[in-house]
């Protein structure tokens, strides 16, 4: 527990102030946490690192390093091209060192990790809602996640992947995404006065991001217990004290961001 509320007090701080400075700081903070997570996943599956794996950690890193600074698709197209390419014939450039298997698990986690993390930059750099809408995505994640847990232990009865998380529940489920919900509409109220918002729907906007996010949240939770499963893997990792791994405290925000993304464009915030 100590290590648990250690790692907190100074992980969250953090990453509160790579968020709310944009820019190069939630870059850098990206590529990190996406290298981490990188790593756990390639350990997970192939059991080490193998030289494939490092197409995936340099390729992860100029993706995040480029998005919102080349805003032109076909440069973000030719990327995923060389680097797909590259990955799939590392069994062929480094024979006997990388299995097909392997390959498959480097493109795997360059798209699940820094792209999915990537939409937190996108989301940041959209005018004129980002600087607030980033937030949602912790709100959503975050405040699915403590409904839930209060939800499922005190009125949870029916099962909802009892294979995957014994411990998850449909009554769990159903009070996390009202909690996010609800937390992220009233986080729109308050932030609906702003000036930069006038004529913007902000309740609204926040209510569907936090409805959407929560359920993507629980999903990638499930997603990752999935993966744990057949990995036989119990955690991810130990590079956050008393939580796990990056990918165990970050499992629902790599789904959750895209969706607060998604919900800002179908707004046309920023367009």
């Amino acid at each position: 527990m100590f290590k648990r509320v250690m790692s907190g007090a100074i992980g969250l701080p953090v990453m509160i102030a790579a968020v709310a400075l944009g820019g190069w700081w939630l870059k850098a903070a990206l590529i990190a946490l996406s290298a981490v997570g990188q790593y756990e996943l390639y350990k997970a599956f192939s059991g080490k690192i193998n030289p494939g794996h490092w197409f995936g950690f340099a390729f992860g890193a100029a993706y995040i390093s480029l998005t919102g600074w080349v805003t032109a698709p076909p440069a973000f197209t030719a990327l995923i091209c060389v680097f797909v390419a590259l990955s799939l014939s590392s069994p062929v450039l480094f024979w006997g060192m990388v299995t097909p298997n392997d390959a498959a698990c480097t493109v795997l986690g360059f798209f699940y990790i820094p792209v999915m993390f990537s939409t937190l930059l996108l989301t940041r750099g959209l005018n004129p809602l980002g600087s607030y809408a980033v937030w949602l995505v912790f709100i959503a994640a975050w405040g699915c996640d403590t409904g839930a847990y209060f939800t499922g232990i005190t009125i949870g009865r029916h099962p909802l992947a009892p294979k995957l998380s014994p411990k998850k529940t449909v009554e769990g489920l159903i009070g996390g995404v009202a909690l996010a919900t609800l937390l992220a509409a009233s986080y729109g109220g308050v932030i609906s006065g702003a000036s930069a918002l006038a004529g913007f729907n902000v309740t609204l906007f926040c209510a569907l991001a936090g409805f959407f996010g929560a359920i993507l949240a629980q999903l990638g939770d499930l997603a990752a217990s999935a993966i744990k499963r057949a990995t036989g893997v119990k955690d991810f990792g130990s590079a956050i004290p008393g939580h796990g791994g990056v990918l165990d405290r970050f499992d629902s925000i790599l789904f959750t961001a895209p969706a607060v993304y998604i919900v800002l464009i179908l707004f046309q915030v920023g367009q």
